[in-house]
């Protein structure tokens, strides 16, 4: 773990490091995927909560919440990014060994943006954040509140996010040992939003 803490302490997150901002979506982008009952509970979701999906650079909108994984720049100056060709599409969806990582240690550092579209303020966990490897192996994200880190720029333990508002910051998944990243899940009460990495990766 003092690795870990270690890659955390170094990596500081700024527009100037990452470079570009959100992209736009492709045509027919945005719209309400159909959601679909979970077949079981094997990767920490509950077998009763309805999946809602959309594929990497689309968001993903439940009942209440919009979830979206943002693409980062592609020539980051401390970090290696990893980026996906959909068709002929390329975006950085997540940046990795960054700063003076301990040799055999790294993490992956996904910008991700929240959207409530509710009218009552919604409760955002960390918790809530699950990462499924290729293998199908599943990962908790790292709470970067035990690091002296940039904590402002990442998703705290808990949050109320406001009625009609949104929340952008960073979730970080341990990668060691390497690993190839399939789907991120945010689980919103019964609804599971998924956003699946599929394509050819490109720097991986």
């Amino acid at each position: 773990m003092g690795g870990l803490l270690g890659v955390l302490l170094v990596w500081r997150v700024a527009s100037a490091l990452f470079g570009g901002g959100e992209p736009g979506l492709p045509s027919g982008g945005g719209t309400p995927a159909s959601p679909t009952p979970t077949d079981d509970g094997g990767n920490g979701v509950p077998a009763s909560t309805v999946e809602v999906a959309e594929d990497f650079p689309l968001p993903a909108i439940g009942t209440r919440l919009e979830f979206k994984i943002l693409g980062l720049g592609d020539d980051p100056k401390r970090c290696e990014a990893v980026g996906l060709l959909v068709g002929d599409d390329q975006r950085t969806a997540y940046h990795h060994l960054c700063g003076d990582a301990e040799a055999g240690t790294d993490v992956y550092f996904f910008l991700v943006r929240i959207v409530n579209h509710s009218d009552a303020a919604q409760p955002i966990a960390l918790a809530s954040f699950e990462m499924t490897a290729d293998g199908g192996d599943t990962l908790p994200a790292l709470d970067v509140e035990t690091a002296n880190a940039t904590r402002e720029h990442y998703f705290p333990e808990r949050i109320e996010l406001g009625p009609d508002s949104r929340i952008k910051k960073f979730v970080a998944f341990d990668g060691s040992p390497p690993f190839t990243p399939a789907r991120l899940t945010y689980v919103d009460g019964t609804q599971a939003l998924v956003i699946h990495l599929r394509g050819t990766w490109i720097g991986a």
